[in-house]
């Protein structure tokens, strides 16, 4: 049982590390290959919060995090918002749903 359990973690860490070479992979050979939304073309409806958190998303990826971003919303107002800062603030709490969650 421990033997299956160690290799189950294994192949977690295999699966990380894959991650994190793609995401230097891809940081490497170009910049966010996607362009910010200008907030003018933006609705007020789920769509236009869907894609505040796009743009949050970009700005991780244009600061070297895991692009990620999250918007809470009451009603029709952003009550919070944030994107992944793990690796600005050296915290593997720091994800975007945390820190959004904690401003709210």
């Amino acid at each position: 049982m421990a033997i299956q359990d160690i290799s189950g973690l294994r192949t977690i860490r295999q699966n990380r590390f894959k991650e994190t070479q793609m995401l230097e992979i891809a940081k490497e050979s170009t910049t966010c290959p996607f362009e910010k939304l200008h907030p003018s073309q933006l609705n007020r409806d789920d769509e236009f919060f869907m894609k505040l958190a796009y743009n949050l998303a970009i700005d991780a990826w244009n600061a070297d995090e895991v692009p990620v971003g999250t918007v809470i919303v009451h009603g029709e107002e952003v009550i919070a918002s944030a994107r992944n800062e793990t690796r600005i603030a050296n915290d593997p709490t720091a994800h975007a749903e945390i820190i959004a969650i904690t401003q709210a």
